[in-house]
């Protein structure tokens, strides 16, 4: 937009400078959690009193809140969410006017689709009273996470069999009250899940040690 003025007598005056609205733009990032925001100046160059670009964000709806402020024409917003809408509008403050331009609302879908880290197991061991396995494991570091899964390995069918879930996130010791770790050796591994449901990949495996002991009889002496 532009204006232009007329004089009483009909002179027009010069036009004015050029002005454009803030058209805000809005895309999801890789993993599903980041929303890629950008826009346009409303001048070319702005003034020196236009202020920074605040960023707004509507999230639970009803709730705007600025979340930055920025002299760019972008900028990039994160936030762990499980498929929910957020809204954006961009404003940019000139105090010689005492006035602020407003950008158009963009909405996007945020989801976190990146899955934890897997953990470590650094033991697995059989229980001298009970001959229960029971395994030790690192705590995961994952912001998000909700819980673990505790696996034992299925090797006739070559498959992780889930056997409980641990909701005590500090709690890295488990021992497995059905396990015939008297008879023979059992493999372990353990996954975290967070709050969207997303899995990680299964720890690398630690087994137990099954202990046979053979006796022969033409080895015994008298």
């Amino acid at each position: 937009y532009f204006i232009r003025s007329l004089a009483s007598c009909g002179v027009p005056s010069y036009w004015s400078d050029t002005i454009t609205p803030i058209v805000l733009q809005a895309n999801v990032g890789p993993g599903g959690s980041v929303a890629q925001l950008s826009w346009n100046a409303p001048l070319n160059p702005l003034p020196p009193t236009a202020g920074l670009f605040r960023v707004h964000r509507e999230y639970p709806p009803g709730n705007w809140v600025v979340v930055d402020s920025t002299q760019n024409l972008f900028y990039d917003d994160s936030l762990a969410l499980c498929s929910e809408e957020v809204n954006y509008r961009i404003e940019l403050w000139d105090s010689s006017v005492q006035c602020a331009s407003k950008s158009n609302i963009e909405s996007v879908i945020l989801e976190d689709l990146n899955a934890p880290g897997a953990i470590a197991l650094d033991s697995a061991a059989v229980e001298i009273l009970t001959n229960l396995a029971h395994i030790g494991f690192t705590a995961t570091n994952t912001v998000d996470a909700e819980y673990y899964i505790v696996y034992i390995f299925d090797e006739v069918n070559a498959a992780w069999l889930p056997i409980d879930t641990i909701f005590d996130l500090n709690q890295t010791y488990y021992q497995n009250l059905n396990s015939n770790a008297s008879n023979e050796y059992e493999i372990y591994g353990v996954a975290v899940v967070d709050s969207c449901g997303n899995r990680s990949p299964v720890s690398p495996p630690h087994q137990t040690v099954h202990l046979a002991v053979d006796v022969f009889s033409c080895d015994n002496t008298n």
